[in-house]
């Protein structure tokens, strides 16, 4: 006798439509900074509620509120553009992956990094 191991039959024999998504997928969630901006355009609300669509939509809200904290705080972001001329993040692409791996807005690392170099 065949093995059957597909989804549509398991549903079927378990007493379920076969055309029930399955939302045991990954899901695809949006890069750190496009969160943390879209945050700060008031896009995903505050408080407890903000918290709850995080989570629900699969991101660690603690993680997220701390990209959101980096990107406002304006001495972190003058240290972050210092760091950014020394080299401590590399050069080109690099630098850009690098700064947006940890939760900054590579633009406003970079305007705040053309400020200081004026």
């Amino acid at each position: 006798m065949p093995i059957i191991n597909d989804k549509a039959h398991t549903a079927s024999k378990a007493g379920m439509p076969s055309n029930i998504p399955d939302n045991s997928a990954p899901r695809k969630l949006k890069p750190l900074d496009v969160i943390a901006n879209e945050i700060l355009e008031g896009k995903w609300g505050d408080g407890e509620d903000r918290k709850k669509r995080l989570e629900t939509a699969g991101y660690t809200y603690d993680i997220v509120q701390k990209a959101v904290n980096r990107m406002t705080q304006a001495d972190d972001l003058e240290e972050i553009a210092k760091k950014v001329i020394r080299g401590d993040f590399g050069n080109g692409d690099e630098r850009k992956e690098n700064l947006e791996k940890l939760g900054y807005d590579f633009d406003t690392i970079q305007a705040k990094v053309n400020e200081l170099l004026k």
